[in-house]
Formats: structure tokens, sequence, C-alpha cells
């Protein structure tokens, strides 16, 4: 799922994917402003990609080595 913001465009949410198959990431282009015309606005100023987690994500050979309970 990817993230999103209230109607006023002040506040910024996303929520974890199912499973943990995706990464829901918020980037912030721009810090925001405590003025009453402050707004987020997609691409402009924030936005929400997704990372699938799939096998085009190389496995960290770290936690590759961590014994399985």
């Amino acid at each position: 799922m990817r993230g999103n913001m209230d109607s006023k465009g002040t506040i910024l949410w996303a929520r974890g994917y199912a499973k943990g198959k995706a990464l829901a990431v918020l980037e912030l282009m721009e810090w925001p402003r405590r003025t009453r015309d402050w707004e987020w606005k997609e691409i402009d100023n924030v936005r929400f990609p997704v990372v699938n987690l799939d096998d085009s994500v190389p496995p960290d050979p770290v936690i590759e080595a961590m014994p399985t309970p």
C-alpha cells in the first residue's frame, strides 16, 4: 500500500504491506513549514514509492548467516 495524505494535505501516512513483501517509503523533498498555507503535494514535495521485496533485492549476507530457531 502506498502512502497517502489527508484531504487538507497536512497529514502523511503509510501502512506496511501484508506479510512484509514490500517497503512503503515516504520521500520528503521539502521540510514542512508552520504556515497556514502549507500543504503536502504529491510529486512536488512528497513521494510515496513502494519497494517490492522480491528476488531483485539481493540478500544480506549477515542476515542470511543468522541461525534459525
